[in-house]
């Protein structure tokens, strides 16, 4: 058996479930949804084609609120809807999963669930899976301006310019002088709203374009740097002689060789000194891989970007990186009533 009814009305199955005309008919299939590169047709049946690779990499999620309305026109009208790919174990799996999300108001792991009670050979790929994660946390309803999609996208761009050495096209996050910001800020743990030029005072960003990281292990993170041994600022101690000093082994130490001011520098373990957005409306010529950004408004550089990464001053690896310098921008801090 090529198909599989998941609920009533909805069937999972490869691409020879939508080859056997026969079992079409049996199921009394009127919509297919032909996920891959199919060029298969059948009478009186309507047919919605995703063109996609079961890839990780693929943006499967920017095709699930039309498939979920091509799939719910199918069943409304009593008639069955076969979702099928080549294998029916992964592209097929996560439309349908998506649809199931929605429509019953389920988690993911339900929804696979569900499918998998009914079909035991499933298996979505990891970025399908990250991406069913995504759809449940945007409440079944893709808004192509919400944070987490955005973000989303960005990760995309960067592996894509990673691995093909080019950029996708991305619509980059709206500029906060003509767009307020987002009634969502207000639970932001950055402990403040925007971020300004120092200089000229125009708004830059809105704390929802702030990317969160959690603080990597300061200055000795970039240990690993230094092409000088007289500039490491990390030794490794001796294997401890006695039990008394075995918990001392794993914790580095500064060299005592350093100046008080390389020393110091040494032990700072959390300070970031930028900040790291999103890409803005307002910044210009991006495409390179990396570069400088500069204030719309008069010009002042304000950071520095980079698609391939850049590690933050606390020691965190961000990519891609764009890069808002601190000492460079003032803060606009929520108003206490």
């Amino acid at each position: 058996m090529h198909s599989h009814m998941i609920i009533p009305r909805l069937h999972v199955g490869d691409w020879m479930a939508a080859k056997n005309h026969m079992e079409l008919l049996d199921n009394k299939i009127s919509h297919i949804v032909a996920v891959g590169d199919f060029d298969l047709h059948h009478p009186k049946i309507s047919y919605l084609n995703i063109a996609i690779e079961d890839l990780a990499s693929e943006n499967i999620i920017q095709h699930f609120d039309d498939s979920f309305d091509f799939i719910e026109q199918g069943r409304s009208q009593g008639t069955g809807v076969l979702v099928h790919c080549q294998a029916g174990m992964s592209r097929s799996v996560t439309v349908a999963a998506a649809y199931m999300m929605r429509k019953a108001n389920i988690s993911y792991e339900r929804a696979l669930e569900m499918i998998r009670i009914r079909r035991p050979a499933v298996q979505p790929n990891e970025g399908f899976m990250v991406q069913l994660e995504l759809y449940e946390s945007l409440n079944y309803s893709l808004d192509t301006q919400h944070v987490a999609y955005r973000r989303f996208l960005l990760s995309r761009m960067a592996e894509h310019q990673e691995y093909m050495g080019q950029l996708e096209q991305y619509a980059p996050a709206a500029d906060p002088e003509y767009n307020a910001p987002s009634p969502d800020q207000a639970s932001s743990s950055l402990g403040f709203v925007s971020l300004r030029c120092k200089k000229c005072r125009r708004l830059l960003v809105h704390s929802e374009h702030v990317i969160e990281h959690k603080p990597g292990k300061g200055q000795q993170a970039f240990s690993y740097f230094k092409r000088s041994q007289a500039l490491n600022v990390v030794t490794d101690v001796q294997q401890p002689t006695t039990e008394a000093t075995a918990s001392e082994a794993t914790v580095p130490t500064v060299n005592q060789s350093l100046n008080p001011l390389l020393a110091s520098l040494a032990n700072r373990t959390t300070n970031c000194s930028s900040h790291f957005i999103e890409p803005m409306e307002w910044m210009h010529d991006t495409n390179d891989v990396q570069g400088r950004i500069d204030c719309p408004k008069c010009a002042s550089k304000l950071g520095f970007y980079s698609w391939s990464g850049e590690q933050c001053s606390c020691g965190r690896w961000i990519t891609p990186a764009f890069m808002l310098h601190q000492k460079q921008v003032d803060q606009i801090r929520p108003v206490r009533r």
